[in-house]
């Protein structure tokens, strides 16, 4: 098997952050080489910026028992108040976490705000697999308060 240890990082970024998201989180078992170059701001910024270009729609959903789920738009069919997929949908499993969760929020550039059963608040990286609790803020804020 020939070598491409020999081509500029350059080019390798190049082809790389043309992959999809999940392709590039597998391409991160490579070697420890291609993890660090693949986990750089940088790197992160290009491939953000090339899938802009060449986005795919996902639908993300929760199953009746907090399950989550995710399927590419284009498979689903909408008719009346019902939505099928023609392929199965694929199940979203965090480890470190007890991946009960009760309604997606938002979602942004591939990370989901979602929440628990009891109440948390979390940004997942469906990707990666990361997860990260977002912190309570210190004060309560009173909607019915106006900032001037």
């Amino acid at each position: 098997m020939r070598s491409y240890s020999n081509l500029p990082e350059e080019i390798i970024v190049d082809i790389l952050s043309c992959l999809p998201a999940k392709s590039i989180g597998v391409c991160r078992c490579v070697s420890k080489t291609w993890r660090a170059l693949l986990c750089r701001p940088e790197f992160i910024r290009t491939h953000l910026r090339r899938s802009v270009i060449r986005p795919q729609e996902w639908l993300t959903f929760i199953e009746w028992d907090h399950s989550m789920f995710c399927a590419p738009l284009r498979i689903a069919h909408h008719l009346f108040d019902k939505i099928t997929l023609s392929l199965p949908p694929t199940k979203l499993i965090f480890p470190d976490h007890s991946n009960r969760w009760s309604w997606v929020h938002a979602s942004c550039n591939g990370l989901l705000l979602v929440y628990d059963g009891q109440g948390k608040k979390f940004v997942l990286n469906p990707i990666t697999k990361e997860i990260r609790e977002v912190p309570r803020p210190p004060f309560r804020l009173d909607p019915s308060k106006s900032v001037n």
